[in-house]
């Protein structure tokens, strides 16, 4: 019996539609996100953030800058950093750097006293030069540098500061998840060139293209 060509034709249709899929959801997962929800208290989070960063914008502007969340140790966000901070801040965009010393989980630490004594004192300073001695090696050799601010262990106001880099966190991933948005590092924020609130989790070479042209870096 003779089927049907449109019969014939339906496992073709079928290998179109899913290569079709894939190719959407490859490119939907390089595309930044829009932010529409809770903009003002986005925006207020951001500023009180105590960020760091070579002050290539006024600092209460979120034009032409970009806020990246990050921890020292955190591979993606250094590969970011080294592939993109050159050429963003070139072409005028103030890198925003919101770090933190990660909470220990399950018992176990995930940051070391001379990473939380660091963001103690860039909290409390916001050095963007001791941001830029404590990247230029590697994370773990920090310790032993001979550079490594007072501890933040016993000190009242630096154990603080600490714990207040971690709630500006908290407050910006509450405001991601409004947004359908999860936070991971680095979590990239900005403000594109149109006037949209974006947001970008992770480092992948599409979506940082697609973040230069929103800040309009050619």
């Amino acid at each position: 019996m003779r089927r049907s060509p449109l019969l014939l034709g339906l496992p073709l249709v079928g290998i179109l539609l899913a290569g079709a899929l894939k190719l959407y959801m490859s490119w939907a997962e390089s595309q930044p996100v829009t932010l529409r929800q809770d903009l003002p208290q986005l925006e207020a989070a951001l500023a009180d953030s105590h960020w760091v960063s070579p002050g290539l914008a006024p600092a209460n502007s979120t034009r032409r800058a970009l806020y990246m969340v990050s921890f020292r140790s955190c591979p993606w966000c250094v590969a970011y950093e080294k592939a993109e901070f050159p050429s963003l801040q070139k072409a005028g965009i103030d890198t925003r750097v919101i770090l933190l010393a990660r909470r220990d989980q399950n018992g176990q630490p995930r940051s070391n006293p001379a990473e939380r004594a660091t963001v103690a004192q860039l909290w409390r300073t916001r050095d963007w030069g001791l941001y830029e001695r404590w990247t230029a090696i590697p994370a773990d050799a920090w310790a032993g540098s001979g550079q490594v601010p007072p501890s933040a262990e016993i000190d009242p106001a630096r154990r603080d500061a600490v714990e207040a880099s971690r709630a500006a966190v908290d407050r910006l991933s509450g405001l991601l998840k409004s947004n359908g948005v999860e936070l991971h590092y680095p979590a990239l924020i900005y403000h594109a060139a149109d006037g949209r609130w974006r947001a970008f989790i992770g480092y992948d070479e599409k979506a940082a293209r697609v973040i230069r042209a929103d800040l309009g870096v050619g």
